[in-house]
């Protein structure tokens, strides 16, 4: 029932604040490596663009299991106000079929707003649940269409020097 997804620390981003490709460790509620997540490097370009864009550069992230073979890929291309994340199954790129569900953010000034869909055959889509959360909130419960928390993401306080110096979270 719990996924704990960990950010490393990259010292780059520490000591000089520049931003390098993400690595994750996926974990039960136990603390047990069930896998990881790598954001693609593509070089020295997309370098320099995730120093301008930050938090709005665009992004891909293979999640693998603990042998390294693929689970899933996300895809999210730039985004200037709202994100649009692609869940996508190994070996099919983002036109094909292998697409499996979406996040969708829909703007507001002080919320974070997220629509969470399904894929079906034929590029359909369903929505199976949304998160509407303040600005500085930690939780973000998701909720079914009648109001019913069918889960949750929070992002957990991992200490105050970590917090100030670093943007890895758990």
């Amino acid at each position: 029932p719990t996924i704990v997804i960990e950010r490393q620390i990259e010292m780059m981003n520490v000591f000089l604040g520049f931003e390098q490709a993400n690595q994750y460790v996926i974990m039960d509620a136990l603390g047990n490596k069930i896998g990881y997540m790598s954001e693609r490097d593509f070089g020295i370009g997309k370098m320099i663009m995730r120093q301008i864009t930050r938090l709005h550069r665009p992004f891909i992230v293979d999640v693998f299991d603990n042998f390294g073979n693929p689970v899933l890929t996300i895809k999210r291309p730039f985004s200037f106000i709202n994100s649009h994340i692609k869940a996508i199954l190994p070996g099919f790129e983002i036109e094909d079929d292998g697409i499996i569900g979406e996040s969708v953010q829909s703007w507001h000034l002080w919320r974070r707003r997220y629509n969470l869909f399904k894929a079906h055959s034929n590029n359909e889509y369903d929505q199976f649940g949304a998160i509407d959360s303040g600005f500085l909130a930690f939780d973000f419960p998701v909720r079914y269409e009648n109001g019913r928390v069918i889960g949750a993401v929070d992002r957990n306080w991992v200490g105050l020097g970590r917090e100030l110096f670093t943007d890895t979270g758990v």
